[in-house]
């Protein structure tokens, strides 16, 4: 068995499933259908996309205390996993600032938008997070003052 599964009930088959089950609900809008399946498949798969699936619906539907346990968890971690998913990664930065602003951890939304800003600097200035991400960085730095 893969480092990364861990042991329960579950087969590794049944949360593959759970994590297909709740990323269609999601992408329907069902967000909390959604977390029912990617919690349920977390729970058995610690690998990056799972986790990142999970923290993404979470904050959708406002549970930012969530997004940040999941995320803090897996952030830290480089592995096949995560390098699979670059992207990802480097969204989970935005994400991750997102889910402390609306805690009111200004500081550390600050941090992660930053992080998230400086990685894609040089990628596509298109990408809908990145002036979102400019936009509230810059109003939380005034705030501070």
């Amino acid at each position: 068995m893969h480092a990364a599964w861990k042991k329960s009930g579950d087969t590794p088959l049944e949360a593959v499933y759970r994590h297909a089950a709740g990323l269609l609900a999601y992408a329907r809008g069902n967000i909390d259908e959604s977390i029912a399946f990617l919690e349920k498949a977390a729970e058995f798969y610690e690998g990056f996309w799972y986790q990142y699936s999970l923290a993404r619906a979470c904050m959708e539907s406002g549970r930012s205390e969530k997004t940040i346990q999941v995320l803090e968890k897996v952030i830290g971690r480089y592995g096949e996993h995560r390098l699979d998913n670059p992207i990802a990664s480097v969204k989970a930065h935005y994400l991750l600032g997102l889910a402390y602003e609306q805690k009111g951890a200004q500081g550390k939304a600050i941090e992660q938008y930053e992080r998230f800003l400086d990685i894609w600097k040089d990628a596509d200035p298109d990408l809908d997070e990145v002036p979102d991400a400019r936009r509230r960085l810059a109003l939380l730095r005034e705030k501070q003052i």
